[in-house]
């Protein structure tokens, strides 16, 4: 049996996990948001993910979450034999409970990282990088965006992947010390 790493990256808004996906991927690893796989599995069972079923099909999938996570798991497992991927990194995981059932599977080498950043901080960045395409936009507009983003994220269990996690980075330094962190984790056989 082949064994396969996974990276799940997890935390609020604007922490980083994009950057550290791309990180992922220039150093020869999948780079996958989650809901990639979940509408693949979805609607191979015939369900819909259009913008308006979206939420009801992952309820009605994630129902038996036991079966739920070992079909998932599955489908990870056969994507990345058939693609010859030894690693794969998957972006925004909210479910700590999945996270848990690829740590108890032997098929999976499974690294649960989660970001930190300070809200400053993140509104910070994201005013720099925002700012730049809309000169009216306020520092405290893109702050409450970040805020709302975090109650959604929040509302669906992404603090308790931190309860869960095998790697917690800090993200609150200079780029250069983030994507070294990153790479250490990437790096580390």
């Amino acid at each position: 049996m082949e064994i396969k790493k996974i990276y799940f990256l997890s935390g609020l808004s604007e922490c980083g996990k994009s950057c550290a996906g791309e990180i992922a991927k220039f150093n020869g690893i999948f780079r996958l948001k989650i809901i990639y796989f979940e509408k693949m599995i979805i609607q191979n069972k015939g369900m819909s993910m259009n913008s308006e079923s979206k939420e009801k099909s992952l309820n009605m999938f994630y129902k038996n979450t036991e079966e739920a996570f070992k079909e998932f798991r599955d489908y990870i497992y056969q994507f990345m034999l058939i693609n010859k991927c030894d690693a794969i990194s998957l972006e925004s995981l909210y479910r700590s409970e999945l996270a848990k059932s690829f740590i108890g599977d032997e098929r999976f080498k499974t690294e649960v990282i989660y970001i930190e950043v300070d809200l400053e901080k993140r509104a910070e960045r994201e005013f720099l990088k925002e700012s730049k395409n809309n000169p009216k936009l306020t520092f405290d507009d893109i702050k409450k965006q970040i805020e709302q983003k975090d109650k959604f994220k929040i509302n669906n269990g992404v603090l308790k992947v931190k309860d869960v996690s095998t790697k917690i980075v800090n993200n609150n330094g200079t780029l250069k010390q983030f994507k070294e962190k990153i790479l250490k984790i990437y790096n580390d056989k």
